[in-house]
């Protein structure tokens, strides 16, 4: 993937959703997961939403739900670049470069931080998550 620069980067938390369930009696398996959703791209501009879930298997515990909405623009001289190469500036290529800025960025601690600091609220212990794009 070539260099590209980006401008107007922003990034804000969209929703967290937890819930509680009863404990299960069977050993739980711990799930974590990321994704990259509601790809948009408007001319230079793009945004997409990352989502980091954590769950157990059986449902036991919780499950967390953290998202993250990043938007930026791509300056004319890279989209240029790309063009040049061969590549094509659209939901595919965004979805591949949405995980190098995840994995960037900060977006993936803060939700890592955010999922520790919700799931010891009540003094258990904290779920504490990788910092970095989980696939």
């Amino acid at each position: 993937m070539s260099k590209i620069d980006l401008i107007n980067q922003k990034m804000a938390l969209a929703k967290i959703a937890f819930s509680r369930f009863e404990l299960s009696l069977t050993q739980p398996k711990l799930i974590v997961k990321d994704s990259i959703k509601n790809i948009v791209v408007n001319g230079l501009n793009f945004s997409f939403s990352y989502v980091r879930e954590a769950r157990f298997e059986p449902n036991s515990f919780f499950d967390i739900s953290i998202e993250f909405v990043y938007s930026a623009t791509i300056q004319r001289e890279s989209l240029n670049t790309l063009q040049n190469e061969g590549k094509v500036f659209d939901t595919n290529y965004i979805e591949e470069l949405a995980k190098k800025i995840v994995n960037n960025t900060p977006l993936a601690a803060y939700a890592s931080t955010i999922i520790a600091n919700s799931t010891s609220i009540n003094g258990g212990s904290p779920l504490v998550t990788q910092p970095s794009f989980i696939g």
